[in-house]
């Protein structure tokens, strides 16, 4: 497995974080990449699940290397789970003609896909959201397409790129601030914590408090 980075994007400082030379992958198929991508300290992940009976265990092996990330650092995972997430959406089953023969194989029957629920605990965990269907909430469409004997068995979705849904930082700005000047000559500033969006349209409330004559 390996993971590339097109040069025209700004990256620094990056290095294999997973598996160490001093490790072996005991399940699956895993990379981590730490990187500084847009200044921001990142993990790329790449991960190939084990089929059939190893399917579950590469998923436990996936949940622990994320979970041992530090927290509050972007996290890409860049997934082939071997499984279908939306049964309605990102798997199609025709009938099977007259005369064909055959039935999916271990790693794309919904019945042999042990890791599962763990694989959707994961991403509830770590707030990671499936690109794809973020941009086509409703679209169908495969990665992967189980033939025999010419006729399509299947078809389904096994793979996906799947990033933290996170609110964006608002950098420094200025922020709205009211200021109360009571009747006793307290001054109370209270901070609504709201951004303003044009600032130049607050210049004729800098205009030195007044207190209105009885």
């Amino acid at each position: 497995m390996a993971i590339f980075f097109s040069n025209k994007i700004p990256i620094s400082n990056a290095r294999r974080t997973y598996p160490k030379p001093d490790q072996t992958m005991s399940c699956g198929r895993i990379i981590v990449v730490t990187a500084n991508l847009y200044g921001r300290p990142t993990h790329i992940v790449g991960f190939h699940a084990d089929c059939g009976i190893g399917h579950a265990r590469s998923i436990e092996r996936l949940t622990q290397i994320i979970g041992d990330l530090p927290i509050g650092h972007e996290i890409i995972l860049l997934s082939d789970h071997n499984h279908y997430i939306n049964p309605t959406l990102d798997h199609y089953s025709p009938s099977l003609p007259a005369g064909a023969t055959g039935a999916p194989t271990a790693n794309h029957a919904p019945s042999n896909d042990g890791g599962r629920s763990s694989y959707a605990s994961l991403l509830k965990k770590h707030a990671l959201q499936d690109t794809f269907r973020h941009l086509h909430p409703n679209k169908r469409e495969y990665t992967r397409n189980h033939t025999a004997h010419g006729e399509t068995l299947s078809k389904s979705r096994i793979d996906g790129i799947f990033f933290i849904t996170r609110p964006p930082r608002r950098p420094h700005s200025l922020t709205r601030i009211k200021l109360q000047v009571p009747y006793r000559g307290k001054t109370h500033i209270r901070h609504t914590g709201r951004p303003v969006r044009y600032p130049s349209r607050l210049q004729h409330k800098r205009q030195p408090y007044r207190r209105r004559s009885p």
